[in-house]
């Protein structure tokens, strides 16, 4: 039997956030930069709030991006399907 370790695994929900054009991957936990934060919620479901320029990419399909008080956001998913929500 092999045990693996579900950290070292790539995530099917792996997002990239650029953000005052620092281009970082996520997909799990919580990012915290210039006073906002970038958090995934769920599998594929990002939080984005108070940030002054953000840019979501990714998703691994089925992806769901929420922003929240932003001066500039936009998300940009591979698939047709996924989904983008803004407040």
């Amino acid at each position: 039997m092999v045990i693996v370790d579900p950290k070292a695994l790539p995530s099917a929900h792996q997002f990239t956030v650029v953000i005052d054009g620092v281009e970082t991957a996520v997909h799990d936990g919580v990012l915290r930069r210039n006073g906002g934060t970038v958090a995934v919620v769920g599998p594929g479901v990002l939080e984005v709030s108070r940030l002054q320029h953000v840019v979501v990419r990714g998703g691994g399909g089925g992806g769901d991006v929420r922003f929240s008080r932003c001066g500039y956001a936009a998300a940009g998913f591979s698939r047709a399907d996924d989904d983008v929500s803004a407040g």
